[in-house]
This record gives structure tokens, sequence and C-alpha cells, in this order.
């Protein structure tokens, strides 16, 4: 048996015997290294590791040791699976995020005007720019985007610091139990566990039933994927979805399930997650994307386009928020720079001939916090300032 077998063969035990909330709150987030008669288990960060120990170890030892798979020993500690050794020479690796695009992560420096070059996947767990991400959901973001706004790679490269926060924000959005499928065990996220959960409407409870839910394929069969949705019975849909994709699928406003070859599901059909939103008025969260240039950001993105820009300085217009009135819109796009301000991010476009100041850039150019009492706003203090300021004309 391989060492995925052997763990999802501990998996389907362990859930006779801890409760749901036990699963997926304790079990579902470890993932499996086998070593001979030796299993060891690995927990995220050390909160999750005491928990384990203090409540719940015995029962996983005598559970696994019990099933007659070859393990006599289970070690519990926080890790994650080591790097390769091109990633431990300090080589570069491709990580794809797109359908053309691809990351390159390089022990070199960043120059560009968002995130501090000392800054690691880790510093941004432990500092606040994790909020980005709580900042996003609290106030009904449907789109992040992170502009790559440095001197550029050649091709189609992004800079490591902005595909660290891009990576922040996606492991934020996805439901916690799509993670292990959906996002690979890499050094990087060795302190994910230590980020604030988002809580947000579509990372649903399995106590919980909603219309809507997000899964991710599993496998297929005669014609229908199989999806886990986080439940105790999978969905199947209808169709053919390649196998690993998230998919946001409609399961019903009452739960009904069906017997298909001997097995039990839930019906269910895959549909846009705008729709969610659309059909129920109820927020189903952000999606991401890296932008390397101007034009990326005003042109690419889920809705074609946006027909209302407004960027943020403190050189911007002054107007107090209760008198400020925007022209109607259907998508807003709002962009807030780094340290450098807009002007940085100008200046290493290569739109920066037709344009003399980012003011010409936006339909509205704004100062959202005027007299301000500091010299320099961080930018998740900048992202809360901003929508805020912006909610009431948003919403008119």
């Amino acid at each position: 048996m391989s060492n995925q077998d052997i763990w999802d063969h501990c998996v389907h035990q362990l859930k006779t015997v801890f409760s749901d909330d036990d699963m997926n709150t304790w079990i579902m987030p470890l993932h499996s290294i086998v070593n001979g008669s030796t299993i060891k288990l690995l927990a995220p960060n050390r909160y999750v590791l005491n928990y384990l120990k203090k409540n719940l170890q015995q029962q996983i030892e005598e559970t696994i040791t019990a099933l007659g798979v070859g393990i006599d020993t289970v070690h519990l500690e926080i890790g994650s699976y080591g790097l390769d050794a091109n990633q431990a020479n300090g080589n570069v690796k491709s990580i794809k995020t797109g359908e053309n695009d691809s990351i390159i992560e390089s022990n070199q420096p960043y120059k560009g005007g968002i995130m501090n070059k000392k800054h690691t996947f880790d510093t941004h767990v432990e500092g606040t720019s994790n909020q980005l991400a709580r900042a996003a959901a609290i106030l009904n973001v449907d789109e992040v985007v992170v502009l790559d706004d440095g001197p550029k790679h050649a091709g189609s490269d992004v800079n490591r610091a902005a595909a660290l926060l891009a990576k922040i924000l996606q492991y934020q959005e996805t439901p916690q139990y799509l993670r292990k499928a959906l996002i690979p065990m890499h050094e990087l996220y060795r302190y994910c566990g230590m980020l604030a959960p988002l809580d947000a409407p579509h990372h649903l409870r399995a106590t919980e039933w909603f219309e809507y839910r997000e899964g991710v394929v599993t496998n297929q069969e005669a014609g229908q994927s199989v999806c886990d949705i986080g439940l105790d019975v999978p969905a199947l849909v209808g169709t053919i979805v390649p196998h690993n994709t998230r998919v946001t699928l409609f399961v019903g406003k009452t739960r009904h399930t069906v017997v298909e070859g001997g097995r039990e599901y839930i019906k269910a059909s895959v549909v846009n997650p705008l729709d969610v939103k659309r059909t129920t008025g109820r927020y189903w969260g952000y999606n991401v994307r890296v932008a390397r240039s101007i034009e990326e950001l005003f042109k690419k993105g889920p809705f074609g386009g946006y027909d209302l820009t407004i960027g943020t300085s403190e050189r911007g217009e002054v107007t107090e928020c209760c008198s400020l009135t925007l022209t109607d819109y259907q998508h807003a796009l709002i962009v807030i720079g780094g340290p450098s301000g807009l002007e940085y991010l100008l200046q290493n476009d290569p739109c920066r001939e037709q344009h003399a100041s980012p003011a010409t850039l936006f339909d509205r150019y704004l100062n959202v916090c005027p007299n301000q009492g500091s010299r320099t706003i961080r930018t998740e203090e900048a992202v809360l300032l901003c929508l805020m300021y912006l909610k009431p004309a948003l919403a008119m």
C-alpha cells in the first residue's frame, strides 16, 4: 500500500471513532509520512499539536495500530514535507497560476513598492499582512488583484513578492476541507496554520446545509463526477469534470440523496460561483489573480473589465465620504498603492509614456484619509480605510 492509501484507510477508520467536528477541525488538516512500521502525522502548528496530544492522541494511536496495515508506531509533530534538492540549493521553481501564467520563485530580493524585500511567507503569516483577506471577506470583495509593481522579468514571470501574497490570499479563501486536495505540500505553507480564518459564508461546516457548496472532484464514474463537499456523503455531478478541479455546486435547498452503484450520493450540478451571490445575495468569497501591468489590471479578470475605476493617494481629491457620489456601475475596481504610492507603479509600467500622473488612469482619484497623522499607511490599513470610506457611495 502507498503512503496515501494507508492514510486514507486510517482516516476512514478514524471517522468511526471521532465526531465530524473533530475530524474536520483536527484530523483532516494532518498530513502523513509512512516509514516502515511508523506513521508520522504532521500538524500545521503547535496549537493543533497540543490539542491532539492532550485530547485525541491515545484514540488515534489505538485506532491506527489496530488496523492491520503494518503500523505499530504513531508520531505527532509539527512539520511539512521537505524541499526537493533543487529548492534546497536555492534554485528557482516555476509554479503554475493560470492557463498561461507562471510564477518564478527565487532567492533574489524584491525592490517593488507593495512588499518589503525581507518578507517571506512566515513573516506575512506572523505579521498583519494576512489581514488583507479578512478585510476582503468582511466587506464582500469579489476579486483581489495582486499587482506586480516592481521591475519585470522576461516573459510571463511574476516576482516572488507578488506570488507570496497571492498564495496567502488563495489559501485563506479556500474552504478548509478542500485545502488538502487543492493546495500541495510546500515549505512555503509551514506556518499556514497561524493564518487568521476567514469564516466566510462559503466555508460551510459539516453540520450546516446551504443550497450551494464548494467541492473538489475526486473521481469519475460512468460519465459522472464524484465530488468531496466536506460532508459524510459525496456529491455526484452528471458531467465529467477534470480530476482535482474545484467546483461550485448546487445541491438543493434540502438534502436529498440517491443510491447509485451501491453507494449513497448527494445529487448536484456545477454552477458559476458568481451565480450564488446573484441568486441568493450571499457573499461567496473572492477570486485572486496576479496582474503584471496596468493593462492587465484593467482588462483581465472574471468580469471582462470595469466600468468604474478608483485610484487612492494622499495626493488625490479630498471629499468627505458622506458627500461622495459615484457614477452608476456594475463592476468597480479600487486600486491601492504600496509604500511608494501609485507613482511608483506608473514609473515601472509601459503606459508611463501616455500618462504623466496616476490620476489620469482612473475615473476618480481620491484621498481617503486626509490629514493623516502618520507619514505612511500600511497596505492592510489602507484596504480597510478605503473600503469603509467608499462603502456608502458604492452602495447607492
